[in-house]
């Protein structure tokens, strides 16, 4: 028997047990144990961040370990996770793989988050903050 409530617990480090999931190199051929993870725990985990700031989401992004499959089940969990910012330098999750000096397909991940969740892009349209105009 489960407690899911032991999924909210952190470490000494400030990590819940989905950070220490998604930080292992095999997070992938995990993928039935971290599906039971998501559905044992509450939704609100993935919007939970670790120690240095980063959700379960932008840790997955960031981390060139983790699948798109393994990606969308943390958004799925729940979809407010993509316009949660990561807390150090504010981006949004579509940002974070353009940021990282890992080998990732940035521009794919980056496209397919910013899909699923485009309205983050009004914060920045009329703002100034974020875009170029130029005069044509």
């Amino acid at each position: 028997q489960t407690n899911p409530v032991c999924a909210l617990y952190k470490d000494m480090s400030g990590c819940l047990p989905i950070h220490i999931a998604l930080s292992n190199d095999r997070i992938n051929d995990n993928e039935e144990l971290f599906k039971v993870l998501l559905q044992e725990a509450c939704s609100s985990m993935v919007l939970i961040p670790r120690g240095d700031g980063k959700t379960a989401l932008i840790q997955a992004i960031t981390n060139p370990k983790c699948s798109w499959r393994t990606i969308q089940q943390l958004i799925d969990a729940n979809p407010c996770a993509l316009e949660v910012r990561e807390s150090a330098a504010r981006l949004y999750p579509f940002m974070m793989p353009a940021s990282s000096s890992e080998q990732i397909d940035y521009l794919t991940i980056a496209y397919k988050v910013l899909r699923l969740q485009p309205d983050v892009l009004s914060d920045f349209v009329g703002s100034g903050e974020g875009f170029v105009s130029f005069n044509v």
